[in-house]
C-alpha cells in the first residue's frame, strides 16, 4: 500500500498505481461502476445508487494490479442487488455490515430504496465467475488448462498459450513487415546508386580536372565513397529519428503502447544494425558510380566539358 488501507467492507475500493495517476483519483474519492468501456451518464449503465469510496492507493509493482481496481465480491453482489450471507465473518462482524448497509439506507431511504430495486436482479444466486489459479509445478501448468476444459463447464485459459496462439496469428502480418521494410530498404538502395551514378556523370568533367591537377585516383575514388556514406547515413538517422517521432506522438495518444515497452526515448541494439546496413547500401550505391571515373578518358572528357 502506497496510500491508505485494503478495503474491509463493501463499496470500498484500493486503486492500482497507474489508474490512481490517470485518474488524479485521492483517498476519499468516490466513483460508480458501470458496464462497458463507453458509458454515459443517460444510458443506464451506471450504478449510481451504489458509489464505491477510494480507501487505499497500491504502490507501482509494474504488474496488471497497476491497472486494476480492487474490491470484494461482496461488493459486486450487492451493486446488483443480489442476497448473499457472508460466512466467513463471525455474528458480530456479520451484524456490523448489516448496521452499516442500514445506516446508508436512512441517510438517503427513498431514492436509495428506488435505485435498489432497479438495480435488484430477481433470482440471482451469489457466485464466483471467474478464478486466478496459480500452478505449483510445470506439471499442473500442462495438465490442469485441458483436464478443466473437457472434464468441467469452466473455460480454462492460459496466459502463456492465448500470447502463443496470439503471436501465431499475427506472425505472417510481422513477416511480411519486415519483408515489406528490406524491400524499401533495397529501393533506397537502388535510388542512391542512380542518384550518385547521375551525380558523377554530370561531374566528369570536375573529376577528370581533378585527376590533371594532381588529385590521386584514390582521393577521387574515396570522394564518391564518402558522398554515397554522407547520404546513407542521413537517410538511416532521419528515419530514425521520425521513426522515434512517430512512437512519441502514437504514445501520447495510445497509453497502452507504454504498457507494451514501446518508449520513443528507447533506443534498440536492432536501430544500431539499420544503420550500419543503410551505410553498406551506400556504399555498394557509390562503388560502382565510384569504379567507373577510372575509366573514362581525361582528354576526351576535358574536351567535352571544355
Amino acid at each position: 500500500m502506497a496510500q491508505g488501507r485494503s478495503f474491509a467492507r463493501p463499496a470500498e475500493a484500493v486503486l492500482g498505481a497507474e489508474v490512481a495517476r490517470r485518474t488524479g483519483a485521492k483517498l476519499g474519492q468516490k466513483f460508480i461502476g458501470s458496464h462497458g468501456l463507453e458509458t454515459g451518464e443517460a444510458d443506464g449503465q451506471g450504478h449510481d445508487h451504489a458509489p464505491f469510496e477510494t480507501v487505499g492507493i497500491l504502490a507501482p509493482s509494474g504488474t496488471v494490479l497497476d491497472r486494476l481496481i480492487l474490491t470484494s465480491v461482496e461488493s459486486v453482489w450487492d451493486v446488483h442487488g443480489i442476497e448473499h450471507v457472508d460466512h466467513d465473518e463471525a455474528g458480530h462482524d456479520h451484524d456490523e455490515e448489516h448496521a452499516w448497509h442500514d445506516h446508508d439506507h436512512d441517510a438517503d431511504s427513498a431514492p436509495h430504496d428506488e435505485h435498489h430495486e432497479d438495480a435488484a436482479m430477481p433470482g440471482m444466486e451469489p457466485e464466483i465467475t471467474a478464478l486466478l489459479v496459480r500452478y505449483r509445478n510445470a506439471s499442473a501448468a500442462m495438465r490442469l488448462p485441458s483436464q478443466i476444459n473437457r472434464q468441467s463447464a469452466l473455460q480454462a485459459a492460459a496466459p502463456a498459450a492465448e500470447a502463443a496462439r496470439l503471436l501465431g496469428l499475427f506472425g505472417s502480418i510481422i513477416e511480411g513487415a519486415r519483408l515489406f521494410g528490406w524491400l524499401l530498404a533495397l529501393s533506397a538502395g537502388l535510388s542512391l546508386f542512380v542518384a550518385l551514378w547521375n551525380a558523377t556523370r554530370a561531374r566528369e568533367g570536375d573529376l577528370a580536372l581533378l585527376r590533371v591537377m594532381g588529385a590521386r585516383p584514390s582521393t577521387v575514388f574515396g570522394t564518391i565513397l564518402i558522398e554515397g556514406l554522407l547520404i546513407a547515413a542521413i537517410g538511416a538517422l532521419g528515419g530514425i529519428a521520425v521513426a522515434h517521432g512517430l512512437i512519441a506522438l502514437a504514445s501520447a495518444s495510445f497509453p497502452t503502447l507504454d504498457e507494451l515497452g514501446l518508449s520513443a526515448m528507447r533506443f534498440l541494439p536492432g536501430e544500431g544494425g539499420i544503420l550500419v546496413a543503410a551505410l553498406a547500401i551506400g556504399l555498394v550505391a557509390a562503388l560502382i558510380p565510384a569504379i567507373r571515373i577510372f575509366r573514362v578518358d581525361l582528354a576526351t572528357t576535358l574536351a567535352r566539358y571544355s
